[in-house]
């Protein structure tokens, strides 16, 4: 209720409203659902809008540096080759940190394969190198075999005899030395190349180097000169020198008397053996061992 006054300001009226409070309430009630359901309708199309920019700038990136990675990793664990090693690009463009972090996964495993490649590549130098190397030994050795192997013979030459001197010159100053050296000589040869050729002449050495080889299988043998032979006597074959090479001269002495064979079957060689004595060196041995042998080769052609 309220009063109205005239222009003197006297009251002339009263003004009176009835208001039912439970309009008002149920006005208010309205208003207040109407507004939640705003809010509501307005958060459900915030949530779907970020939920919608989510999936578009985070989610669904994700997803493609996921199955990218999925499949390098995949071609990984099958062994593929280094070529095969590559990351498909998952072209995330974001324009933030997801497409920085794609960005550098595809970069960094760019960078292993490279450095795979890197690799295999020093992998199959090395390779090559050490297969060079390996053939170069091989050759290295074959060169060091022919430079003391007697080409027909197949026994050692006279490099390889004064290879064996210096071991022994070593073992003499050790105090340890014990051996033998036997020189033989074929006599007539000059008569088989002349009368026969030199094939025959070759025939000829070879007869005598076998002879000798079957009898003395623990000594090494060496040519040392077209018809001389040296055989350095070691270990057991020492102490029964003398027997070997009594052995040797009936075998000589059988083919000499057989007249089936042909001349440059029929072998006959000279032989002179010493042994290594305190205070001799190797030269003192050969000279014994040489001046033996030519007592031998006189006594045979006295017989003859």
């Amino acid at each position: 209720m309220r009063p109205i006054f005239n222009s003197n300001g006297d009251p002339v009226a009263l003004l009176c409203g009835d208001i039912q409070i439970n309009e008002i309430f149920g006005a208010a009630q309205k208003y207040a659902v109407s507004a939640g359901l705003v809010a509501i309708i307005f958060c459900a199309l915030s949530l779907l809008l970020v939920n919608l920019w989510i999936g578009r700038r985070i989610v669904g990136p994700i997803k493609k540096l996921q199955k990218a990675a999925f499949e390098f990793e995949d071609k990984c664990r099958r062994r593929a080759s280094v070529e095969e090693l590559t990351m498909e690009d998952p072209r995330i463009h974001t324009g933030d940190e997801i497409e920085a972090l794609s960005t550098s996964i595809v970069s960094m495993v760019q960078d292993v394969q490279n450095y795979a490649k890197d690799l295999i590549d020093k992998e199959t130098e090395i390779h090559q190198k050490e297969t060079e190397i390996l053939s170069m030994k091989e050759y290295v050795s074959k060169m060091d075999v022919l430079a003391y192997r007697d080409t027909l013979t197949g026994t050692g030459n006279k490099a390889a005899y004064e290879k064996a001197v210096r071991k022994l010159d070593w073992d003499i100053l050790a105090g340890k030395a014990d051996f033998g050296i036997v020189m033989a000589d074929l006599n007539y040869l000059k008569r088989i190349n002349d009368n026969f050729g030199h094939d025959k002449g070759n025939e000829y050495i070879q007869g005598l180097y076998r002879l000798m080889h079957e009898s003395f299988r623990e000594s090494p043998i060496f040519r040392i000169g077209g018809d001389e032979f040296v055989i350095l006597v070691q270990d057991e074959e020492l102490n029964k020198c003398q027997e070997l090479l009594d052995s040797i001269r009936e075998k000589m002495d059988m083919t000499m008397q057989d007249s089936s064979l042909e001349p440059w079957q029929r072998i006959s060689t000279a032989f002179g053996w010493a042994r290594y004595e305190q205070g001799d060196d190797v030269a003192a041995v050969f000279r014994k061992a040489d001046a033996a042998m030519y007592e031998d080769k006189n006594r045979m052609h006295a017989k003859r």
